[in-house]
Parts: C-alpha cells; structure tokens; sequence
C-alpha cells in the first residue's frame, strides 16, 4: 500500500471545488513572468509538492463560483502561496513562462497562439477552434475552450510542429496532446488530428495523445493510429440517456450508445490497454451510481474511465454552476480506482497527455496519497 499523505489529495480536491480568487495586482505577472498564458480567462494551472516531492499539477478554473471562494492567491517576497482565508493553505511552485511564447512561426504566428504549456512537460494543442455545434448555437454546456484566450482559430500542421519543436528544443515539452473542435466533415476533426500528428512525429519522436467525437467509419481510427498517435480519448461525458440530451444539446448528445463502444473496442485493438480513455466530468447531472455504473462499462471494454470534476468555465453555458462537492467528488474517485483495479487497469504505463501528468483530476492523488 502507498504511504498515505491525508492533506495532498484532498487539498488539490479542495481547490479544484472551490477556485482561486486572483488579486487584480498580481495578473500582469502571472502572465508576463510564469505560465498563465489564459490566467485573465480563468484558465490556470497550479503546482504544488507533495510531501515526497512529486510536483502535483491542478487545474483551476475562474468561474463565477470562485469569486466566493475561500482561496485567494497571496505573494510573499518572491513566493506565490494559496491561503484559505487568513491562513496559509499550500506553498505554489511556479511554472516559469516558456521562451517559445516570444518565438514565431516561419509564417509569422506568435507559438503561443499556437500551443501552449498545459503543465510542465506537457503541451495542448487546439487543432481547430471551429465547433459545429457552436455555430449552431448547441454548444456542449460545459465547453468554453473557444473563450480560452485568443488563439490562432485554425491552425497548419506546420505551424503546430514547428511549435512542438521549439518547446522541445527548449527542453520544457516530453508530450503533446491535440484536440479538435467537432468539424463539419465525416470524420469530425480526426484526420486533421492525424495530419498534425504526422507533421510532428516527420521532425521528432514525442509521444501523443488525441481525443475525438466517436465515428461511424472505423477507418479514420485506423488512419489515426498510422499517423503516430500513441493515446486516444473519446469522452462519453456522462451516461444517463436524459442527462446527456440536456448537457450535450447537440448531435453527440443523441450518438447512440453501441457507437462509442464500437470505437472504444475498436481503439483498444489499436492502441491496446491504458491507452484509450474516456473523460467523466463528474458534476453535469449524473448521480454517483450511474457515474460508477458508466466507470466499470467503460474499465470492462479496457478503457480508462478518467473522472475528474465538472470546471465552471467563464464563457461556458454553464459557467453559473457549482463543482461537486469535494467529499462526493472523494467518494467517486475511491469508486473509480477501485473498478480499475478489478480491471487491471495501470495510469503509470500511459505514454501522453493531460492523464499522464493528472492536472484535471484528482484520481492519481488519491492512489498514491489517500484521503
């Protein structure tokens, strides 16, 4: 069994719950000196150390909710600490801003409305900031990536390698992940996904992870597994068919079922084990036992059922709604990783993105350190 540290996890579940207050005084350094490139849109990532010095990485978003919180960031001499109201609550490490942001393409793109830094050694990359569904007004109640800070609305191939490869170059970046917004094609992004990824892997060998709408024609996986991608993520959200309807107001709210399990098998057969996921936002209307539910179909079939909580986004239909609260997001996650244990399933052996590092969730926490 791990050593048990009770504090870590459950402060990083704490501060994903109830957000940071960020003093206004304190946003031109965040993001002129550190790595906050989306810091002025509630977009931010903290880092932290555990007792054992593992450097934990957490998402925190700035939404509406937040302004209530708790949790305010404070600056000490030349140290950035979170306090939980007069007390000090964690002592941050800060992320130094990348030298690539102040670099450009060799069509004279600023990198950082390329890709930015998701965390330390790890990169996101927005293919497309295009959304069908969006445009259509039926946006993904929970999705304000569009809002995240200004970004180049649709990216080359070209101009996301020769970003990958300043960040690399730089020493900074060990995997990349690329995502889409939903494209109006058959496909629905992916073989942009995989065009990138071939664009990247021609100049360099760095692991990779997508993540996609699930597609009638199995052939474009195929295509993606070609094309070097090494981890693949296709996101059910949640289970419940009347839950999704409302969250997902749009045609993926409606893809049947036996369509995700049909890409699911079907990238378990390519990529194999612990490289497949599918993303649960706990928090968007699912009671825990159909979330538990969800978690072990998805464990059976040899996905990885990644359970973090549902982020209050500004911009996002839903930027008014709270997190769950922190001792029911506990419960899920010890429910989780008791499934993926039945199932074999191994976090440590995944090769790229956000899961690899855990900086959305808390489910890598949890099995080191406890609660």
């Amino acid at each position: 069994m791990p050593q048990k540290h009770e504090t870590v996890a459950r402060k990083k579940i704490e501060i994903q719950a109830k957000g940071v207050r960020i003093p206004e005084e304190l946003v031109d350094e965040m993001e002129n000196k550190y790595n906050f490139p989306g810091v002025r849109f509630g977009w931010m990532i903290f880092c932290f150390k555990a007792p054992d010095g593992e450097l934990l990485h957490t998402f925190v978003a700035g939404g509406k909710f937040s302004q209530e919180s708790p949790f305010h960031l404070v600056k000490k001499e030349s140290r950035f600490e979170i306090w939980n109201n007069g007390e000090r609550y964690v002592e941050l490490e800060m992320t130094p801003r990348p030298k690539y942001y102040d670099l450009s393409t060799s069509d004279g793109t600023p990198m950082v409305t390329v890709a930015t830094l998701g965390s330390p050694t790890h990169m996101n990359v927005v293919k497309s900031m295009y959304c069908l569904w969006a445009e259509k007004e039926k946006e993904c109640t929970f999705c304000a990536y569009r809002q995240a800070w200004a970004q180049v609305g649709d990216k080359t191939p070209l101009q996301i390698a020769e970003t990958v490869q300043a960040a690399v170059d730089e020493g900074i970046v060990e995997h990349v992940s690329i995502t889409t917004g939903t494209l109006p094609t058959k496909d629905r992004g992916i073989r942009s996904i995989s065009e990138t990824a071939r664009a990247i892997t021609a100049r360099m060998d760095i692991p990779i992870k997508c993540s996609f709408e699930p597609v009638a024609d199995l052939s474009y996986l195929e295509e993606a597994k070609e094309s070097g991608i090494d981890v693949v993520s296709i996101n059910i959200e949640c289970f419940d068919p009347e839950v999704r309807k409302v969250v997902l107001p749009n045609a993926k709210g409606r893809t049947p079922l036996e369509t995700y399990i049909k890409n699911w098998k079907k990238c378990v057969d390519l990529w194999g084990r612990n490289q497949v996921f599918s993303v649960i936002p706990a928090g968007l209307g699912d009671d825990e036992e159909t979330t538990l539910r969800g978690a072990e179909m998805l464990a059976s079939y040899g996905v990885i059922p990644w359970l973090e909580p549902f982020h209050p986004l500004p911009g996002a239909p839903w930027e008014d709604r709270k997190p769950m609260d922190p001792e029911k997001i506990i419960r899920l996650y010890e429910g989780v990783l008791s499934i993926m244990d039945r199932y074999d399933l191994d976090l440590s052996v995944t090769k790229a993105g956000c899961v690899k590092v855990g900086v959305y969730g808390a489910v890598k926490e949890v099995q080191k350190y406890g609660v």
